[in-house]
């Protein structure tokens, strides 16, 4: 029976961390230094997999692909990114990243590429796996907070760096990894939380989105004061 519960941590590890480890090996000196299209792409396969396979397993009802009601679709969301954009302003001017936080330079299609992959595949793919599938799909077995707890901790380790292996062992508990860590460790409990409450993962994808774009507009103009030499806030 514990197997059992225990089976969407087996299938997101096949998912994230053998694609990683595969990259670990044959790309351990030159993956920093990939185009960018085919870090997109790598990501990109990451993010199919964690759609395909929890379908694929369980079918879409049980990984909350269902319709919450239009109360809870708006409530939820809202409640959700205004609690979790206090947080995370809060960690900023308590731990802020002494280097920034910086959209890579790409050309345009690269860029648009880069946009439908976070505000689309990356959001879709990650309310999949980690609320629907290690939440709501494992919690039914496992119980709903020990789930919690599971998808919390995988889905900030899914977000750190995919070249962290490449790094000095110093830089590996920086101000910088420690700051991304307890930042998705923010965004991923406020995401569960909103799936938890309406049983569906439709209003944490809508929450994901909301964020994301936060974020992207937070990284565009830290870019921005990059290129033009202007101080970081």
């Amino acid at each position: 029976m514990l197997t059992a519960d225990l089976t969407p941590i087996l299938v997101y590890a096949a998912c994230a961390w053998l694609p990683t480890a595969v990259a670990a090996v044959a790309l351990r000196d030159w993956y920093p230094a990939l185009p960018t299209w085919w870090r997109l792409g790598y990501e990109g396969l990451i993010a199919v997999l964690y759609i395909a396979a929890p379908i694929a397993l369980v079918g879409f009802s049980r990984v909350g692909l269902r319709w919450p009601g239009l109360v809870p679709m708006i409530l939820y969301p809202a409640a959700g990114f205004i609690s979790a954009l206090v947080i995370l302003l809060a960690l900023d001017r308590i731990l802020p990243s002494p280097t920034g936080q910086r959209l890579p330079l790409m050309q345009r299609p690269q860029l648009r590429a880069f946009a439908a992959h976070q505000f689309v595949l990356a959001t879709v793919s990650s309310e999949i796996m980690f609320r629907g599938y290690l939440l709501l799909e494992m919690g039914r077995g496992l119980g709903a907070w020990p789930a919690f707890g599971i998808q919390l901790g995988l889905f900030a380790l899914d977000h750190l760096p995919r070249d962290l292996y490449a790094l000095p062992r110093r830089q590996v508990w920086s101000a910088a990894f420690l700051h991304t860590l307890l930042q998705h460790l923010i965004i991923g409990g406020t995401l569960g939380l909103v799936a938890l409450g309406t049983q569906s993962i439709l209003p944490s994808i809508a929450l994901h989105i909301y964020l994301m774009v936060v974020i992207f507009i937070v990284f565009s103009v830290s870019t921005l004061r990059a290129l033009t030499g202007a101080p970081q806030t």
